[in-house]
């Protein structure tokens, strides 16, 4: 007989603590009851089964037996590919998986310790395939912690979806024991500005949602919900189109929740770079977690305010232990789990990557972007080149052509068996200029050592503008340019943001401002963006009540950005090269 199942309900934010302490397996299975709106979406962990007595033997060894031949003849015929994959899966610490069914979505994956790059997935190719284009060196294994979070969230998230958003949020005042589910959500609602902001507020608004077991929803109307893949298996995070927007317009803002002390169903939170002092005050341990009880909450941001959230004790709490030993790299994995491109704009970075950035020994990519100057700059073009060649990244001319090597030019590569370019250079700016004039230079001057270099350009929209073409070509951009082996980009660009965290690449920044400098760029202390515009709320003073491990912790990680004064940047260990945050309460 089968043993007796022993239940016990654990609260989300409970199974992140255990995960993170590796005291919990992450297999979950939902109870189904004879109606639809009894404890549906709760979790459960259930003690182990006792084995049946085994039964057939004869019919067991026939289907061994087919089984055999199945695994054989799949896995001649998936051979290549798997030795390719397994590589990339055994630098992230995944298995390979025995045979590749690619007509099967792995609807169980978020029940295993691995992520869902080890799913052949095709609802999203990126999932798996955006490993086999980057440099080994920037690939680095997704902490088992973070690995066992995202299993327990993304099995949350499939426990809450809903056949009909609109009923559920417009019937959002009705009695408690309507909805008594356990489910809360947390609404991302998209603004108006460039991509690069938006991604990063989204990856901050799900940092939040995974802190406080929200499960996280989109804004249908605008780009994002199209350019992502859906990043948990058998549920979607994106809203319908007929989903009543107009109503969070009557969700009460922080400040009147607070003052008001009401038990309000939906909360809207503005998280803008110009945030009001009243609005900060989420960054305080008692507004925080005075949000639990609230149902659903609205998230406006353009801002990255992961490090403001790393401030409150209780988010801390939850979410140090998931990326311990990985704080200046939590973006990276983030975005590797949660920006990954829909099939349609992936197939466009395979089409420009295998067209016009593979051959190549080396990538390199250049991101340029100047604010208030919409024209081509010369003054900053030689700045770009003067970086580039001082810290070697592009080979320097040579006073005259070297004809003995030349000649010998094909022959050499031929034998070699080299690639026909030395470096392919990838750069990214709304003026197209900047790529024509590197593209010249090197067409026309001959190189020391007669290295060969290739420049592309995927657009040069010269202004930036608004609507999904738009912004498909700047994701376009962003991950090609996290495929290069190194990065310069423009200093305050949220563009080169999402590129060196999606890379894992420590950033060469441009300085293109006009006027003396010691020099055109410096060398990244993080591939952690930077928080442009931090808050500080007043509970945050010099009694601020902060454990000493987490005090030690903000004086480890919290530096001041070096391309923006003011900004504040996550960094690993001992890597701060700015200056380090002041609070009052250190």
């Amino acid at each position: 007989m089968v043993a007796s199942l022993l239940v016990q309900p654990l609260t989300f934010g409970e199974s992140i603590s255990a995960f993170a302490q590796g005291s919990l397996s992450p297999r979950r299975r939902h109870t189904h009851t004879h109606t639809h709106t009894q404890h549906r979406h709760k979790m459960y962990v259930f003690g182990a089964r006792k084995r049946r007595p085994a039964q057939g033997c004869s019919s067991i060894l026939l289907i061994t037996a087919i089984l055999g031949i199945v695994f054989f003849v799949s896995s001649v015929c998936v051979l290549v590919n798997q030795e390719v994959l397994s590589s990339v899966w055994n630098k992230l610490g995944i298995s390979a998986i025995s045979t590749v069914n690619a007509q099967t979505y792995c609807s169980d994956q978020t029940t295993k310790d691995s992520p869902p790059a080890a799913c052949d997935d095709l609802t999203c190719l990126s999932r798996s395939q955006q490993y086999l284009y980057r440099n080994p060196a920037h690939i680095k294994p997704i902490p088992d912690p973070l690995l066992k979070a995202w299993a327990a969230y993304a099995q949350m998230h499939r426990y809450c979806s809903h056949h009909n958003w609109s009923a559920l949020f417009l019937s959002r005042d009705r009695s408690p024991t309507d909805h008594n589910d356990g489910c809360q959500y947390l609404i991302y609602i998209e603004g108006s500005e460039g991509l690069g902001n938006v991604l990063l507020s989204l990856t901050s608004a799900f940092t939040f949602a995974m802190a406080t077991g929200r499960m996280l929803l989109l804004d249908s109307r605008a780009n994002i919900a199209k350019l992502l893949c859906e990043p948990f298996p058998e549920s979607s995070w994106v809203l319908p189109p007929n989903f009543p927007y107009r109503e969070l317009l009557d969700c009460p803002s922080l400040g009147p929740f607070r003052h008001n002390n009401t038990n309000a169903s939906c909360v809207s939170l503005n998280l803008q770079h110009n945030i009001h002092h009243k609005d900060q005050q989420l960054f305080c341990e008692d507004v925080y977690t005075s949000l639990q009880d609230v149902k659903w909450v609205a998230w406006t941001s353009n801002q990255y305010f992961l490090t403001n959230l790393l401030l409150i004790p209780s988010f801390w709490q939850r979410m140090h232990p998931v990326f311990r030993g990985n704080v200046g790299q939590i973006f990276t994995f983030l975005a590797r789990l949660l920006l990954l491109p829909a099939n349609d704009t992936w197939a466009i970075i395979l089409r420009e990557f295998w067209s016009y950035l593979s051959g190549a020994n080396a990538q390199l990519g250049v991101q340029v972007r100047l604010y208030g100057r919409v024209e081509f700059d010369l003054e900053a073009n030689d700045r770009i080149m003067e970086c580039l060649l001082q810290n070697n990244l592009l080979p320097r001319f040579s006073e005259k052509e070297n004809l003995t090597e030349l000649s010998i030019l094909h022959n050499r590569k031929m034998e070699a068996r080299e690639n026909h370019a030395d470096i392919v250079v990838m750069l990214a700016s709304l003026q197209g200029k900047y790529a024509q004039i590197m593209k010249d230079q090197f067409a026309k001057l001959p190189t020391k050592g007669t290295k060969m270099v290739r420049v592309h350009s995927v657009s040069q929209l010269g202004s930036q503008k608004k609507g999904f073409e738009q912004a498909q070509l700047a994701f376009v951009e962003m991950w090609l340019l996290s495929y290069s082996d190194n990065l310069a980009t423009s200093k305050k660009s949220t563009f080169g943001y999402i590129a060196q965290g999606l890379g894992a690449i420590h950033p060469y920044i441009l300085d293109l401002n006009k006027g003396e400098h010691a020099s055109p760029c410096v060398l990244g202390q993080s591939v952690e963006p930077c928080t442009h515009y931090p808050k500080i709320p007043r509970c945050l003073g010099a009694d601020a009540n902060l454990s000493i491990d987490h005090k030690q912790w903000i004086r480890t990680h919290f530096s001041l950005c070096q391309d923006h004064v003011g900004g504040w940047q996550l960094v690993p260990s001992g890597a701060a090269q700015g200056n380090p945050v002041s609070f009052d309460f250190l």
